[in-house]
């Protein structure tokens, strides 16, 4: 028998603080250069809304980790990696905003 927690965490890429990432890639160790490079592709950023022929202010976009990156889904989990650290004999499967964490469940 087994016993499974599944979760899909909606709207991931919009809530990544830069700050928290950054952070948490320093504290595993990352080379300062990917550190800096990863706070490059999130800084600077402007966003508008477009409907139809009407098109919004420019905006400054403070939290975000860019979609259109291939690593942005590897940015998310270093940015949640917390979340699973303390869990043993239970590492979780898991590929951008869709985990898994199962274990057997011994039947007594």
């Amino acid at each position: 028998m087994a016993a499974a927690v599944m979760m899909h965490i909606q709207g991931v890429f919009p809530s990544i603080a830069k700050e928290n990432l950054i952070e948490s890639m320093d504290d595993m160790g990352f080379e300062a250069y990917v550190c800096r490079w990863t706070e490059s592709c999130m800084s600077d950023r402007k966003a508008t809304i477009q409907m139809d022929r009407w098109e919004g202010e420019m905006m400054s976009v403070e939290m975000d980790v860019p979609q259109r990156l291939l690593v942005s889904p590897i940015l998310f989990n270093i940015y949640i990696s917390d979340l699973f650290f303390h869990l043993e004999r239970t590492p979780p499967r898991q590929f951008s905003q869709d985990s898994v964490v199962n274990r057997p469940v011994l039947a007594r």
